[in-house]
């Protein structure tokens, strides 16, 4: 009885950081969903559309840019790491950086970026926003490359963003 015991608790375990780990991995996929879909609207609609980034929030929000009196689009809802990933104790990093800088450490969850799409779905700012919660491994990263505005999706192992390893 204590074996079954003892080996119930390690798969119990096992389980749930096993969880953990794919809510925070939805969780980013979402995020790099919607701020692709910004990137494609701000094509669609010609106008740049700019993007507050609340690291310590967990938020990304469209507000005005420039002479714009609304936000590009105006009826697009925020993005809350939070809700999406359904995970309480998720955190996002924001730190404005190109692609081969390490990545820096995320504790609480810090960082507060503008990231714009212009109309032609170009970006002019290089970021690197990653997803971390307590107790699980890797933490995740998303890096927006300027010029081009693309985005990618990896896994934090050790200091770098490892690009290899999305899954």
């Amino acid at each position: 009885m204590a074996i079954i015991a003892i080996m119930a608790g390690l798969a119990l375990h096992s389980f749930t950081n096993r969880a953990q780990a794919e809510k925070l991995k939805t969780g980013t996929q979402s995020m790099a969903a919607w701020l692709d879909g910004v990137r494609q609207l701000a094509i669609q609609q010609s106008e740049t559309c700019a993007i507050r980034v609340s690291g310590s929030g967990g938020t990304l929000l469209l507000e005005p840019y420039g002479s714009q009196t609304t936000a590009c689009p105006s009826n697009t809802p925020r993005f809350d790491l939070k809700a999406a990933s359904g995970a309480t104790g998720v955190v996002l990093c924001a730190a404005a950086q190109g692609p081969t800088t390490a990545a820096p450490g995320c504790g609480s969850g810090s960082g507060n970026l503008q990231l714009l799409f212009t109309p032609r779905g170009t970006s002019t700012t290089d970021a690197l926003l990653q997803t971390r919660l307590e107790g699980v491994s890797p933490n995740r990263c998303i890096q927006l490359i300027a010029p081009l505005g693309l985005l990618r999706i990896g896994r934090v192992v050790g200091s770098n963003c490892d690009w290899n390893k999305a899954s």
